[in-house]
């Protein structure tokens, strides 16, 4: 198994680094290529898009010693912020102290919504959908054979009166099993076939069909145990520096000015891992205001300090597939997938929260050693300098 521990990999130059990892057995001779152009050539980015003109470019940078369940793993990153990178890394490597992150995928479920006017009753609506729900599904399964054949699904159909229209308007509601897709276009696919699949059965007005972006189904979660010996300063045991880190998680769970800040930082991590592999950012960021606005402690993480140990735990939606969608199509994706051990999406989900909570972890450490302005500020003077 490759060691994921890159010692003074930040030091090195670019190619020095592509080196280091061929020699270590991360990037084969295949890689290459893709990794100098960035994965992609200027005809494929203009079926990316619509009215092309031009390109941007984001550095990818790697995040070494991260262990995810006992796992050795290299992350990618895309981000401009050199600190993201950095912070995640050494947290990686405290977390390492304490064997790692243990992390859980949760199950991923996607929602489906059709609007009409109906004058049918709720006793109607049973019916219609207790006798033709399974129709529907198998005819779901015939459009979509290959994510049915991965485990894809519509697994339920229900309905809810919205107070509109004098009482006659009822929204759909179909969850589905996205597989590993992400889900959106099935989902869309799902609504738009139900509401025709309406229109002959059931008399009513169509106002509407379209994918929901609420997260359903269980949200995932990391954990860490790291000894107090491991965060150590100088100046500093790591049992006050335990004991701050649990100040400053309190203080983002009480504090919605604090926390708002708080669940950035997390998103500066797991945005920075979507990037590169052409995820759904949007959709993350909607998913987890919504998930924030329904907890009592909207932080997604915490540590507190048990038996000489700081322990971390997030729990976190996450909006992701490794099917489908534009990754497939850019050369580097293969290669990202590769160094993260990533086959299905409920392994992309726990690296992802993996990321999201050592990212956490860097931060807070920051705020309560050094502070965030310094470490930050040195990254960037480099670009100052050129």
């Amino acid at each position: 198994m490759k060691d994921s521990r890159l010692a003074g990999f930040h030091l090195l130059t670019r190619s020095a680094r592509v080196k280091k990892l061929q020699a270590s057995g991360w990037v084969s001779a295949a890689d290459l290529a893709g990794l100098k152009a960035g994965g992609f050539d200027v005809h494929l980015l203009q079926e990316m898009s619509e009215n092309m003109v031009s390109f941007m470019a984001l550095p990818v940078g790697v995040v070494p010693n991260v262990v995810v369940n006992g796992v050795p793993r290299l992350v990618p990153m895309a981000t401009e912020e050199p600190s993201v990178i950095a912070a995640c890394s050494k947290a990686a490597k405290l977390a390492g102290h304490g064997g790692g992150v243990t992390a859980c995928a949760g199950e991923r479920r996607i929602g489906a919504q059709v609007l009409v006017d109906t004058d049918a009753s709720d006793e109607d609506l049973v019916e219609l959908i207790g006798v033709h729900k399974e129709l529907f599904m198998e005819q779901v399964a015939s459009y979509h054979p290959r994510l049915v054949a991965a485990g894809g699904s519509v697994e339920e159909i229900s309905f809810r009166r919205l107070e509109l229209n004098s009482g006659k308007s009822v929204v759909f509601d179909i969850l589905c099993n996205p597989a590993d897709a992400m889900g959106a276009n099935f989902a869309n696919d799902i609504a738009e076939r139900w509401a025709r699949f309406l229109a002959h059965i059931l008399p009513c007005e169509l106002h509407g069909a379209i994918v929901t972006n609420q997260p359903l189904g269980r949200p995932a979660k990391a954990s860490v145990r790291i000894p107090f010996d491991a965060l150590a300063t100088k100046g500093e045991e790591g049992a006050s520096v335990a004991a701050k880190i649990e100040a400053l998680s309190n203080w983002a769970m009480h504090d919605p000015l604090r926390s708002v800040t708080h669940v950035k930082g997390i998103l500066n991590g797991v945005f920075a891992v979507m990037t590169p592999l052409y995820q759904d950012v949007r959709a993350q960021a909607v998913a987890v205001s919504a998930f924030c606005s329904s907890q009592a402690a909207a932080t997604l993480c915490q540590w507190s300090v048990q038996e000489g140990r700081l322990v971390g735990n997030l729990v976190m939606p996450m909006v992701c597939g490794t099917a489908g969608g534009t990754g497939p199509h850019v050369d580097t994706t293969s290669t990202y997938y590769r160094w993260m051990k990533v086959e299905r999406a409920g392994e992309l989900e726990e690296v992802l929260a993996t990321v999201g909570l050592l990212q956490n972890l860097g931060a807070l450490l920051a705020i309560a050693t050094e502070g965030i302005q310094k470490g930050h500020m040195k990254l960037h003077e480099r670009k100052q300098k050129r």
